[in-house]
């Protein structure tokens, strides 16, 4: 949570829900590339700068950064993230979310600002390990958007506030930057926060309860975000004022930590020196550059260059990217793979099944990680000379061929790993066995090429966290033929683009001959580099190649086995699985037929309805393996009316989640007419029997016999409100179909049938719904008491929760801070009545005293929300055009 973590705009923000035009999408890509172009720049003018000095001026400007300096480095790196992980505790207090372990919240914070602040907006940034801690935290996908933002925003007033103060009392001596017109600034800066932080006493109030309505069968399923009613207001002034001091420590620490890494005489004060510090750090946020390589260093040089020898500052900037960055992130890693095997302690008492089962969770991530890690390791080690010390004890035991071959095959080895790293996180069987083997070679090659025994240490830990864990790299799929995302592209060009800058600065005092690819001595750091940064380069072209030109492949349409499908329908505790039994939907069965996704395509996207079919557990090959099919026939997956159970799994996948709405279930144990809680309740069903209606449950039998009366009646409604049937996440009267259900009735005082609804239940009594809510013109207003009259026959028979289905629209944000999806989207929700009776649903089902579960939509880009919500508008409401004709 930490305004320097680009993924505040990239993993969690909530988009505007107009469809954005083409050159925005292709904006979006446009400043992914340019923040890789900035990091090349940067890493150029570095070179430039740095150009002048030997790597013995710089072993000598490191060997003078003492332990003591170390020492208050670590402190004041402490310290900042300290306060960067009370800006959590701030931001779930503001949002009224009690605080029950504020340390475990705290920790989690620090988890997810050392991931970002090294891989910021990338596939590996802080937003998805935020979203793996969210239901152990009980936050939902929106909390943690807004913690994110409250942080984000948070951060960057305590950024402008501590520049307002030290360009006011300790203007830093820039030549660009008179000392009269810093102070004019700084007072700008520090009136700027100052302001907000009153702005508690002017903004927000709470909205009008909406008026009641009653629901039809068009009810359960709506594709716009609907939140819990639960406004938003701006923080009151003595928490804006806490907030504010504590995210100036987290800066303070941040700079000071700098601070400490310049042993002996400095030509400015402390305060002067923090401030560029501040400034170049906001000049590398700004950039969105993970960890802002070679900016934040770029800066700090340009601006210190003249008064700090260039050794002294590269060393000390080393040394900071080291302390403050690198160091965090692999304590973080560690922490979290350690953290997941000591979840229960029971477990190991029994054997440590349950611990292997808890590392399962992250292992995939982690071993995604390490192959990176490990990859770049080597690719640097390849790029850079030998120390000389080793070089000559080398000499005289290991021949040059072999000093030779394992420093290219290490850098070989350590493209293929960055590559994997993919694969791994598909968890594909046959990037386990390559990682493994490659691993296990590097070993050896990081030895024979230089005696660099740490990094083989290193490698040995990365190989024992992965070799326990082959059962959980079980797919068998394609290693390379399938796509790497444009995300992926980036990142790993951009590790490689380090990795051949380090090597070419490193050899920067030789000059160019060609004889240089043929010499072979002992000391030829630059000719092995040459030729190791040209290998690593053609492992990267092939692959890209061979992903760009490799052919099409037909859709393979697995024929579905009807008893399967009946199978898994009977053995899910969702009663919307009886969606399966419509002839709208294909099916992708897992290899094993233990579970199943149900499925339509419509536009260019494939969307699933649902949770999977069955086992969910055993449904990760089966994920990738439609995500991947889909993709593989130029489809969008989309994942629609997903529960929070998923959320880790498709976060894990590169998926981005979007709230559609919170599914009331009224939990029948509890559920009474008794008190003051049911005299609503007791009204409805009192009015129902005085007009002499009565309630009747229909069996499947009865149904088939009275089928033509329930057609009839279904006819009658659809000619009347001038509506077509719908489908994929409605039900539709279709013969077949109703046939398979009970059915409940309301008869007259006549005994007229003039309305039903037929009713879905699940083998195990987990859950009991409705589905087609059809009645005549007299029977209009009788669903109430039909509801209260299931629930009562649902207690009876043992069934545990009533589904309601959704309400959407209710309860999103109108606050300023709020995304401009929620503000949008609740301006609907409260103007929106002529259209759709929004609040008055919501308020209908309040009367149950529901509990209130929140349903997803899970979509591979926040660009590819808006075309995803119109294709599952249309699929549900029988296509596109049909569908705008009604509106």
């Amino acid at each position: 949570m930490d305004p320097r973590d680009p993924s505040l705009t990239h993993e969690l923000d909530l988009t505007e829900a107009a469809t954005p035009p083409v050159w925005k999408a292709r904006l979006t890509r446009l400043g992914a590339v340019l923040w890789v172009a900035v990091c090349a720049w940067a890493l150029y003018g570095l070179h430039k700068e740095w150009s002048g000095f030997h790597l013995t001026d710089l072993d000598d400007a490191l060997a003078r950064i003492g332990p003591q300096h170390l020492a208050m480095a670590l402190g004041f790196t402490a310290l900042s993230y300290a306060a960067n992980a009370g800006l959590t505790l701030i931001a779930e207090r503001w949002l009224g979310h009690p605080l029950r372990h504020p340390w475990r919240d705290a920790w989690i914070s620090y988890l997810s600002s050392a991931f970002s602040m090294n891989a910021g907006g990338t596939v590996l940034g802080g937003g998805s390990i935020r979203m793996r801690f969210a239901a152990s935290q009980e936050l939902s996908v929106s909390q943690v958007g807004k913690i994110m933002m409250f942080g984000g925003l948070a951060g960057w007033a305590g950024h402008i506030f501590l520049c307002g103060v030290l360009l006011t009392f300790a203007s830093p001596p820039l030549d660009w930057l008179p000392a009269s017109a810093a102070k004019g600034i700084g007072v700008v800066l520090m009136a700027v926060p100052l302001i907000a932080v009153l702005g508690g006493l002017f903004w927000g109030r709470p909205a009008q309860p909406p008026p009641p309505a009653e629901p039809t069968d068009e009810d359960h399923s709506h594709p716009v975000e609907d939140i819990r009613a639960s406004r938003l207001r701006w923080p009151s002034p003595p928490l804006a004022l806490l907030t504010l001091a504590i995210s100036v420590i987290d800066w303070l620490g941040a700079g000071l930590a700098m601070w400490s890494l310049f042993p002996g005489s400095m030509p400015m004060d402390a305060a002067s020196f923090v401030a560029i510090v501040v400034i170049a750090q906001a000049v590398a946020a700004f950039t969105h550059v993970p960890g802002g390589v070679g900016v934040l260093e770029l800066t700090i040089t340009k601006a210190l260059g003249a008064a700090i020898a260039a050794p002294v500052l590269a060393g000390a900037l080393v040394t900071y990217r080291l302390l403050y960055y690198l160091l965090p992130f692999f304590i973080a890693i560690l922490m979290l793979g350690i953290r997941e095997m000591r979840l229960r302690q029971t477990a190991i008492q029994k054997g440590g099944k349950l611990v292997i089962r808890g590392w399962s969770l992250v292992a995939p991530r982690l071993a995604s990680l390490m192959a990176l890690g490990g990859g770049f390791m080597l690719l640097l080690s390849a790029n850079t000379p030998m120390e000389p010390a080793r070089r000559e004890g080398m000499a005289d035991w290991v021949p040059l061929p072999f000093v030779e071959g394992s420093h290219l095959m290490s850098s070989l080895a350590g493209a293929l790993l960055i590559l994997l790293a993919r694969g791994l996180q598909r968890r594909v069987q046959a990037a386990w066995w390559l990682t493994v083997v490659l691993m296990s070679a590097a070993i050896p090659f990081s030895l024979v090429k230089g005696l660099d025994w740490e990094e083989a240490v290193l490698l040995t830990v990365m190989l024992s966290f992965l070799v326990p864990f082959r059962s959980y790299f079980h797919r068998q799929a394609p290693l390379w033929t399938q796509r790497f995302t444009f995300g992926w592209w980036l990142m790993l060009l951009s590790l490689v683009g380090v990795a051949v800058w380090l090597g070419f600065f490193s050899a920067r005092h030789v000059p160019y001959d060609r004889h240089l690819w043929w010499q072979f001595t002992m000391d030829g750091d630059v000719p092995r580099f040459m030729r190791a940064a040209v290998g690593a380069g053609c492992v990267f072209i092939l692959i890209a190649i061979a992903q760009a030109l490799r052919p099409g492949r037909p859709r393979n349409i697995e024929p579905t086995d009807p008893e399967t499908v009946e199978r898994l329908v009977h053995e899910s505790n969702h009663t919307y699985a009886a969606l399966a039994y419509l002839d709208d939907k294909e099916f992708t069965v897992s290899r094993h037929g233990r579970s199943a996704l149900m499925h339509a395509d419509q536009g260019r996207s494939r969307i699933v309805m649902g949770d999977p079919l069955g086992d969910s557990e055993a449904a990760d090959d089966l994920l990738w393996r439609f995500v991947e099919q889909a993709q593989n026939e130029g489809r969008r997956p989309v994942f629609y009316q997903i529960s929070v159970s998923e959320m880790p799994r498709l976060v894990d996948m590169g998926f981005k989640l979007f709230k559609l709405g919170e599914e009331a279930r009224v939990p029948l144990g509890d559920f009474t007419l008794e008190g003051g809680t049911g005299k609503k309740l007791r009204k409805a069903r009192g009015r129902f029997q005085r007009d002499g209606l009565t309630f009747e449950m229909w069996p499947q039998a009865k149904v088939a016999e009275e089928l033509s009366t329930l057609r009839a009646i279904s006819d009658a409604w659809l000619g009347e409100h001038k509506a077509g049937e719908k489908g994929f996440s409605l039900g539709r009267f279709d013969d077949d179909y109703v046939k398979r259900f009970s059915c409940a009735v309301v008869r007259d005082a006549s005994g007229k049938v003039i309305a039903f609804t037929n009713i879905w239940e699940t083998t195990d009594k987990a859950e009991l719904s409705v589905d087609l809510m059809r009645s005549l013109p007299e029977g209009q207003g009788v669903m109430e008491a039909v509801f209260i009259e299931l629930m009562l026959w649902g207690r009876e028979q043992g069934y545990q929760h009533f589904n309601l289905g959704m309400a959407p629209l209710s309860g999103l944000s109108t606050h300023a801070l709020a995304p401009l999806w929620h503000r949008m989207a609740a301006r609907i929700f409260h103007r929106g009545e002529s259209f759709y009776n929004f609040q008055g649903l919501r308020s209908f089902k309040d009367k149950f005293d529901p509990e209130w579960l929140p349903r997803y939509i899970a979509v591979p880009s926040a660009w590819s929300l808006p075309p995803a919500l119109l294709d599952a508008t249309a699929l549900i409401g029988g296509g596109l055009r049909k569908t705008l004709s009604k509106t």
